[in-house]
This record gives structure tokens, C-alpha cells and sequence, in this order.
């Protein structure tokens, strides 16, 4: 009807009608994606992009069309869509090879997207099966586990984020961002072994001597006045004294 008659509407009208004896009729998904994105029909669009990538086998296909139908959902505040869509691509994905072409830029691409939308399970969730995507790469998979324990510190999941802070510093000797992630979590949430911990943990791989000092010093104060453990308190207090040695705090509590 587009081209015979120059009636896209009854066009339009028609790939609805086969759709609704054959829903997965890929010429109809695909005319009626035109027809919706020329029309700025959104939520029409969203629902054929989600049968699209339904309808699709091969995954970098598939992650493609997750993307696009990720990104209108988010253009419309449709969060929970999103996130749905999101979650579907990331099974797609675990069952993928890593080297799809495009994978990575996709999962960057939707995870930065997701982001600025805020902390929800599901952009948790997102990250971690991302961060698992990168077993052969340390340092992406320990940026990914950052991002998930920031999120998880956002929902109040402290405890959870904790292990996706410890287990990328493990990933990436000492991975800094995620060190220092950790270090704020710790100390607003008064977690102080942790905190102990993470500091510690932060000044055996800072390059500079004053803030390696510093930080020896934090582990000192949290480990004497809110664990009481001497023992420990002293160790730091010599490693701060070694990079400072005018530190009269440290000079005086040890």
C-alpha cells in the first residue's frame, strides 16, 4: 500500500494484521520499525524492537537490538523497561562468545545509559554479569565490580558491596578506585575493620609518600580508638613515621 498507493497508514495497518497471525514475521517487524521510527511512534517502536531481538539468532544481532530497545525505553522514563530489556541482552551475552564484534562498546554503551538514570537492583545486577563477561581481563572486570559495589553502597547493600570492592582490589592489585570506594562506604557506614582494611590495603599501592603516610595513619586511628586493637594500631604507626617522621600524632600514640 506504501508504494502502490502512497498510503502508509494502510500499510502500517496491514504489517499490524500479520503480525497478529505470525508475531515473530521478520519483513513485518522490520517494515514496521521504519513506519514507527518515521511516525516517532516510541512505544510501538519499543515493542517492535523487543520482538526483533525475539526474533533474531545471531547474538551481536541480538545485543544490537537489546541496545536500541534499552535506549528507548529510557527516552521515554520507562525504567523498569529498560532494565527488562537489559537483562534479557545480558543472558544473551553470558551465552555469547566475548569476541562478538561490538560487545564490549554495546555493554559500555547501555551500562553508562542505565547509570545516569541511578542505582536500582537491576543496574547492580547488569554490572556484575558484565564484570563475569571479562574473566580474561583483570583490570575491566575489577572497573565493573567497582561499579556494581558502588551501586550496591547506593541501595544501602553495604555488605555486598563490600565483596565486589575486596574482590576487584584482589583482581587488580590494589585497583585504587575501587580502594577508595570502599574507604568512604566503610566510614559512613562505621565499619571500621573494614575500614582498617581497605586503608591499609590503599597505602601499600599509593605512590606517594605523604598520602601513603596518610592513609597508614587513618588505619592507625581506626584500629586504636574504635577496635582497640594495639597491636595492629602500632604496626601503622610506624609505617607513618617511616614516610613522616614529623607526625607528632603518630609519634605520640606510639
Amino acid at each position: 500500500d506504501a508504494e502502490l498507493r502512497g498510503d502508509p497508514v494502510a500499510a502500517t495497518l496491514a504489517w499490524e494484521a500479520v503480525l497478529e497471525l505470525e508475531p515473530a514475521h521478520l519483513p513485518a517487524l522490520r517494515a514496521l520499525e521504519l513506519a514507527y521510527t518515521a511516525e516517532g511512534r516510541t512505544r510501538e517502536l519499543m515493542a517492535v524492537s523487543a520482538r526483533l531481538t525475539a526474533a533474531l539468532s545471531a547474538p551481536n544481532d541480538m545485543i544490537a537490538m537489546a541496545h536500541v530497545g534499552a535506549l528507548l525505553a529510557l527516552s521515554v522514563g520507562d525504567r523498569r523497561g529498560a532494565d527488562a530489556t537489559w537483562r534479557e541482552a545480558l543472558v544473551t551475552m553470558g551465552q555469547a562468545s566475548g569476541s562478538i564484534p561490538g560487545l564490549r562498546q554495546a555493554l559500555l554503551s547501555l551500562e553508562s545509559s542505565s547509570r545516569e538514570a541511578g542505582a536500582t537492583a537491576e543496574l547492580a545486577f547488569a554490572q556484575d554479569s558484565m564484570a563475569s563477561l571479562f574473566t580474561g581481563d583483570p583490570l575491566a572486570r575489577a572497573v565493573f565490580l567497582t561499579r556494581a559495589g558502588e551501586t550496591l553502597v547506593d541501595l544501602g547493600r553495604y555488605e555486598e558491596a563490600a565483596q565486589r570492592f575486596r574482590e576487584a582490589s584482589d583482581l587488580s592489585a590494589g585497583h585504587a578506585p575501587a580502594l577508595r570506594a570502599w574507604r568512604r562506604a566503610a566510614l559512613c557506614q562505621g565499619q571500621f575493620v573494614d575500614l582498617v582494611d581497605c586503608c591499609e590495603r590503599e597505602a601499600a599501592g599509593a605512590h606517594d609518600a605523604a598520602e601513603r603516610a596518610r592513609l597508614y595513619h587513618l588505619a592507625a586511628i581506626a584500629a586504636m580508638d574504635r577496635l582497640g586493637d594495639e597491636a595492629r594500631a602500632m604496626d601503622n604507626l610506624r609505617r607513618v613515621l617511616a614516610g613522616d617522621a614529623g607526625n607528632e600524632d603518630a609519634f605520640v600514640r606510639l
